[in-house]
C-alpha cells in the first residue's frame, strides 16, 4: 500500500512514532515499510535520508509503486520510534530550496531552463541550457537572495491530470498520475518529490560561484544554507591569515599582494640577469678545453641552459652535456653536439637512470634524479665504450 509521506506536510517533522508494515531481509540488510514515513526517498536530485527505525539504523531509502522502502542493518517490527538525521535533511532541504528559487529567476528572466541538478556534499551544480555572463549571474544572485531575505512562504500541493493544464509550472519530464507542485510565491513554481523549506528565511544565503561554459549552455555552481555559511567561514579565515602573513588589513590584502608582485618580478629580473652572468662565465671557461664537456652547475635556468650548451657545441662541435642541480632533486639537463644521433642517448639515459627526458637528433633535454657521480661515471663508460 503506499506510504503517507510527513514530510509533504510537515518537513521539520524529523522524530515521529510508525508501524512496521514489512521487514525482509535481503542482500545488504532488512527492507523495511512503514504506514507513514518522514523518511525522503530520494529524488529529483537530492539524496535519501538516513536515521533509525527503532535501534535499526536505516542506510539508505526508496520508492516504488508509492510505497517507501527503507534499508536497515537490523530488523524491525511493531510501533517503532522513528528519527531522521536531522541536520544533513535541513541542509538539503535549504539547497535544494535555494536551487528552486535561482532556477525559478533564470527562467523567467532569460526563458532558459535547468537541464541538470546535483547536490553534492559542499555545493550544489546547476546546468543551464543557455549562455550566462558575468553581470547575468550577478544579477539572479541579488535576487535570489532578496528573495530568501523577504521570507516567502514555500507552498506544496497536488495537482490531478487534469488541472496541469491550468497550472503554470516548471517541469523536467513527464509525470503520469498525481504532480507534486513545490511553489515559491511570486519566485517559481515547479514539479518536484522532494521535501522542502517552510519560508526562504530558513535558506539563509545564496551564493553563485564558479560559472562556466558548458554543452552549449552554463554550468553554475551554488552555496547555500549551511554550505554558504561553511565556505564563508573557511574564506574568512584564509583571508585573516593572509593579511597577518602580508602585514595588512584584511580589507587591503588585494593591494598588498600587488606589491608583493611587483617586487618578485623586480626580483626575478634581477636574477635572470645574474643567471646570464653567471652562464657566460661557464661558457667563458668551458670553450677553453677542446672535446667534450660534462658540465654540473646550481639552479640554472632554461634559457641559461641552453645558451651555454649552444655556445660550447657553437665553439668545436664536440659533445656538451650541461646539469643544473634542481630545487625539487635532481638535475634538468640539456646535450648537445657531437656528430651523433642523441635521440638513442636520450633512451639509454632514460632506462639506465630514474629519468624522463627526449629530444631530436641534434638536440635533447630532461630530469635526471640521481647524484653527480652516477652521471659521472655513465659518462665515463660511454665515451670508454665510444672510444673502442
Amino acid at each position: 500500500m503506499p506510504t503517507e509521506k510527513i514530510y509533504d506536510t510537515q518537513p521539520h517533522k524529523y522524530d515521529f512514532t510508525a508501524n512496521v508494515l514489512s521487514c525482509e531481509q535481503k542482500e545488504g540488510g532488512f527492507e523495511v515499510t512503514l504506514d507513514k514515513t518522514a523518511f525522503f526517498h530520494e529524488g529529483g536530485g537530492q539524496e535519501c535520508d538516513t536515521g533509525k527505525i527503532g535501534d535499526a539504523r536505516v542506510s539508505y531509502v526508496y520508492e516504488k509503486d508509492g510505497t517507501v522502502y527503507h534499508v536497515c542493518d537490523k530488523a524491525a517490527s511493531g510501533e517503532a520510534l522513528c528519527s531522521v538525521d536531522a541536520a544533513p535533511r535541513f541542509s538539503r532541504m535549504q539547497n535544494h530550496s535555494a536551487e528552486h528559487i535561482v532556477s525559478g529567476i533564470i527562467h523567467s528572466l532569460f526563458g532558459y531552463d535547468n537541464v541538470g541538478f546535483h547536490l553534492g556534499d559542499d555545493r550544489v551544480t546547476l546546468d543551464i541550457n543557455g549562455k550566462l555572463g558575468k553581470d547575468d549571474i550577478e544579477r539572479v544572485e541579488l535576487l535570489a537572495n532578496e528573495a530568501v531575505w523577504k521570507n516567502l512562504p514555500v507552498r506544496v500541493k497536488y495537482i490531478s491530470p487534469d488541472e496541469t493544464e491550468k497550472t503554470e509550472y516548471r517541469y523536467k519530464k513527464e509525470i503520469e498520475g498525481r504532480i507534486r507542485v513545490v511553489t515559491i510565491e511570486g519566485v517559481d513554481s515547479c514539479a518536484c518529490c522532494a521535501p522542502h523549506v517552510e519560508r526562504t528565511g530558513e535558506i539563509g544565503m545564496i551564493k553563485l560561484v564558479d560559472p562556466m561554459n558548458y554543452k552549449g549552455g552554463t554550468r553554475v555552481f551554488m552555496l547555500a544554507g549551511d554550505k554558504a555559511f561553511a565556505d564563508y567561514s573557511e574564506r574568512y579565515r584564509q583571508t585573516r591569515e593572509i593579511s597577518v602573513m602580508l602585514s595588512a588589513k584584511q580589507g587591503e590584502i588585494c593591494d598588498a599582494v600587488r606589491r608583493l608582485a611587483a617586487e618578485l618580478e623586480k626580483e626575478k629580473a634581477a636574477l635572470s640577469e645574474k643567471k646570464k652572468e653567471i652562464a657566460s662565465y661557464i661558457v667563458k671557461e668551458a670553450v677553453q678545453t677542446s672535446g667534450e664537456k660534462i658540465i654540473f652547475v646550481s639552479d640554472l635556468d632554461g634559457g641559461s641552459i641552453r645558451r651555454v650548451v649552444n655556445a660550447c657545441v657553437e665553439r668545436d662541435g664536440a659533445l656538451c652535456a650541461l646539469f643544473s642541480l634542481s630545487a625539487r632533486g635532481g638535475y634538468d639537463y640539456m646535450i648537445s653536439g657531437g656528430g651523433i644521433d642523441l635521440r638513442a642517448l636520450a633512451q639509454d639515459i632514460n632506462k639506465s637512470f630514474d629519468a624522463r627526458g627526449g629530444g631530436n637528433a641534434q638536440a635533447i633535454s630532461g630530469h635526471i634524479n640521481d647524484t653527480e657521480d652516477a652521471i659521472r661515471s655513465y659518462f665515463a663508460q660511454r665515451t670508454d665504450k665510444r672510444d673502442n
